[in-house]
């Protein structure tokens, strides 16, 4: 339904600039989507007014901006409400499938996914939850306190 394409430069352990930009399926019907993707028309049979929505994405953004000094707080947040929360998933990046239990996110965005005891940063790619049933009945919290070894 909606995706995230972040692009940055660094020079050494500075960061000079990060750009965000947001992809959301709005009004799209089923026929008109690439397979497995889905929009908020197709899923509420109720078309929207783009404008409209984009005003509230922009709003809440300046709302929640302040949030950006405590990262730990937003990843935090977001992983307690993570559709893929210690499910297992498959990821397609770089031309390779991996798979595994996605265990939360790392201080850097990556996500942290676990297979055979090892735990595996991935930077980028296509998630899909391969399952609804949990891995776990007890997640682990995303960063700080989770930092594995690949």
């Amino acid at each position: 339904m909606a995706g995230l394409l972040v692009e940055s430069k660094s020079e050494g352990s500075q960061v000079s600039f990060v750009i965000v930009g947001i992809g959301l399926n709005v009004n799209q019907s089923r026929s008109t989507l690439p397979e497995g993707a889905t929009s908020v028309y197709a899923t509420g049979r109720e078309r929207h007014n783009v404008e409209h929505l984009m005003n509230s994405i922009i709003e809440n953004m300046q709302h929640d901006y302040a949030t950006l000094e405590t990262p730990d707080k937003i990843l935090n947040e977001w992983w307690t409400d993570c559709i893929h929360r210690s499910k297992n998933v498959e990821i397609q990046t770089g031309g390779q499938t991996r798979s595994g239990i996605s265990k939360g996110i790392d201080a850097d965005g990556s996500l942290l996914l676990e297979k055979n005891a090892r735990t595996e940063h991935i930077m980028e790619g296509t998630l899909r939850v391969l399952n609804e049933q949990k891995a776990s009945p007890d997640s682990m919290p995303p960063h700080p306190s989770l930092h594995a070894k690949s």
